[in-house]
């Protein structure tokens, strides 16, 4: 059996989850990944990752930075990840 994922990211991403909520398509994993907590607590995720706003948003241009940034939750998102054999990532 397939094992299926969708994340959405920001505010856009878990409004689409909710609407794939809609049409009843639970047969997926939905992951919710944002900085607004209330956001998450809000979204209809079975999991949700909570993000920092980190130095990515003070200053894009500096590669080392961005890096240090997504280090800071990849492993959220790996464990998340586990066991999918298709991933949708869905941000706006």
């Amino acid at each position: 059996m397939s094992n299926v994922k969708v994340i959405g990211v920001g505010g856009c991403g878990i409004n689409a989850i909710r609407r794939l909520k809609e049409q009843h398509l639970d047969t997926v994993e939905y992951i919710a990944i944002d900085t607004d907590e209330d956001c998450l607590n809000n979204s209809q995720a079975g999991l949700t990752i909570r993000i920092e706003r980190g130095t990515l948003y003070n200053d894009e241009t500096e590669e080392s930075k961005g890096e240090q940034f997504i280090e800071s939750f990849k492993e959220n998102v790996q464990f998340a990840l586990n066991g999918a054999n298709l991933v949708f990532i869905i941000g706006g």
